[in-house]
């Protein structure tokens, strides 16, 4: 063919192969959450129409922990960047790449980028989790327990970097953003992570069991809603839309004025706002999740 079309193909490839691993990433955490069978879910894609050698291959080595790497997750952030030139030198809309190319670019922010694309899938959970993790352990303050108990670990993600986040100056991040706000005596654990993200979906932390964390900061919607200004209990419109929870954990400030400095801080505060989640106080929404049995243990767990 003509001059470049050969340039062109590669970008073509290179596209369809970054949205393919996307897309078993994210069907991979789906099935998870929907409490799918991960085994099963790959012996299904073996044989369904959709198949294909890519997806069988990284689904595999996704479910044995192996993101040995055969193509690395920097050198498919280049090709996503290299291909989103492209498509705008041709006039060709790809929107679906900026999406792999978004978690593409956090995956290699969380530390992963010399680690196979299929590494992709850790990002679409680990970059939120911290965030999470700080709405369970800093709202509901209450004396350790010296003992700890054995939980079972989610197939997707491994929890473990998470205890010790990579500090942003490791991954080349400037100076200024890397301030991981974990404070010293409240560091991360898989249990903690594993009653936050339960908290931070239950609609039984607001005041008549309508509202969660998630109904304004949507995993689906980048942690947002997408509203010009957010929906609390009982309809009650607030004054701001909802930021995106995203990296919080780096902000220096929290909320869109920055009226508090640390994720402890920002975590009580929705929960005893009258629009939000209209509790009178933090005791009476303790009080209110006490009454649950998993929580109960939960709590002794982590605490």
């Amino acid at each position: 063919g003509k001059n470049g079309n050969a340039a062109a193909m590669k970008l073509v490839g290179n596209l369809i192969v970054a949205l393919e691993m996307e897309a078993l990433a994210e069907g991979l955490v789906l099935a998870q959450k929907a409490g799918l069978n991960l085994n099963t879910v790959m012996e299904v894609v073996k044989v369904a129409d959709f198949r294909s050698p890519l997806l069988v291959s990284n689904g595999q080595n996704i479910l044995k922990r192996d993101f040995s790497p055969s193509f690395a997750l920097k050198l498919m952030l280049k090709d996503a960047r290299l291909i989103e030139k492209f498509g705008e030198s041709v006039q060709s809309p790809i929107p679906a790449l900026r999406v792999a190319e978004k978690n593409l670019a956090s995956a290699v922010a969380l530390g992963f980028r010399t680690e196979n694309a299929s590494a992709l899938i850790k990002a679409l959970v680990l970059m939120w989790v911290v965030t999470v993790a700080a709405t369970a352990t800093l709202i509901f303050g209450c004396e350790r327990s010296a003992k700890k108990a054995s939980s079972q670990l989610p197939l997707i993600p491994e929890t473990d970097p998470l205890a010790q986040p990579k500090s942003l100056q490791q991954v080349g991040a400037p100076v200024a953003m890397t301030r991981a706000a974990i404070p010293a005596d409240n560091q991360q654990t898989p249990e903690k992570i594993s009653l936050g993200q339960k908290l931070f979906f239950d609609r039984r932390l607001s005041v008549n069991g309508t509202v969660s964390c998630s109904t304004c900061h949507d995993p689906a919607l980048a942690f947002t809603d997408r509203k010009p200004t957010s929906v609390g209990v009982q309809g009650r419109v607030g004054q701001r839309n909802a930021p995106t929870v995203l990296n919080a954990l780096y902000n220096k400030t929290q909320f869109w004025d920055g009226r508090v400095n640390t994720l402890e801080e920002q975590a009580a505060l929705p929960i005893v706002n009258s629009v939000e989640m209209g509790h009178p106080n933090l005791d009476a929404a303790v009080a209110q999740i006490a009454t649950v049995e998993e929580y109960q243990q939960a709590f002794r767990v982590v605490f």
